[in-house]
């Protein structure tokens, strides 16, 4: 393979097929009931790993891996497997967060030939830090992190569940005045670039600070791109009303049959129940 230049760091090596969305978190998806993932902007196509691009070298690759640690170890499994609700954290969340919406940006510009110089202006700051943690003395995008739950009550609620605790979304928005990138995995979704935004307890300081679940999102531009996601993957909303082809509904039923109650235990089993009970798969 070619050397080309690292996207972050500028040097010329080989380039890792770097993963948009860190790996761990598919690879907690394939350990908690499926071994596919699919992309909310093409729900019907079936995916065996995340959003990916020749882009880091390996010692970028390395880099952004010591704070995915810190993510997981210190964010990601306290609250998935141990209900932990308050967190303390420092400057690393702030980093691991721009990590992603760096690489989102990058990713999105790339993939659609975006030519913009606010994306472009945007791009380089954001690779400015992730490059010189130790020096701030610049411009700080905002972001905000949210930590979502289950939803029980709510009118849809297996289609809720699917996004807010599976789903994996990248997008960027940068047609409005605030230019902005949006990602979510599992139960935790973040934005950066919005200045004014509408929330609570979301902001996550690069100075670190505390994070504390429950939290809200007031904002109309994020709360429109969340509409439209839960559109796009309502099984009732996909174009011929199938969600689950036949042969992937019986893959699911074989699979299901084997051990039904380890299966309807797991985080993608229980959201399955939630779509036969409210008739959207046959049981």
């Amino acid at each position: 393979m070619p050397n080309e230049k690292c996207r972050l760091c500028g040097g010329v090596d080989t380039l890792k097929q770097s993963h948009i969305v860190p790996k761990f978190v598919y690879r907690w998806m394939t350990k908690t009931g499926g071994q596919y993932f699919r992309d909310v902007s093409n729900i019907k196509r079936r995916e065996q790993d995340g959003f990916k691009i020749e882009m880091l070298c390996e010692d970028c690759e390395n880099r952004f891996s010591i704070y995915e640690k810190y993510f997981k170890e210190n964010i990601f499994q306290p609250y998935i497997l141990n209900d932990i609700n308050t967190f303390e954290y420092d400057y690393r969340l702030y980093y691991f967060c721009l990590s992603v919406h760096w690489r989102a940006l990058v990713y999105y510009i790339e993939k659609n030939c975006i030519k913009n110089k606010e994306l472009d202006n945007i791009e380089e700051h954001w690779r400015f830090f992730l490059l010189n943690i130790d020096d701030i003395q610049y411009p700080i995008y905002d972001i905000h992190l949210f930590l979502s739950g289950s939803v029980e009550d709510s009118e849809k609620a297996a289609t809720r569940n699917l996004y807010f605790m599976r789903a994996v979304h990248i997008d960027l928005d940068y047609k409005q005045k605030d230019k902005y990138t949006y990602w979510k995995f599992a139960r935790f979704l973040s934005v950066c670039g919005i200045a004014d935004f509408n929330g609570k307890g979301t902001y996550i300081s690069p100075h670190g600070g505390v994070l504390k679940v429950p939290q809200t999102i007031d904002d109309e531009r994020v709360g429109s791109l969340i509409m439209k996601a839960l559109s796009q993957v309502d099984p009732k909303n996909v174009k011929d009303k199938v969600y689950l082809s036949e042969k992937q509904q019986q893959l699911y039923y074989d699979m299901i049959s084997k051990n039904p109650e380890e299966f309807f235990s797991t985080d993608l089993g229980k959201i399955i129940l939630k779509y036969v009970e409210e008739g959207i798969l046959n049981d």
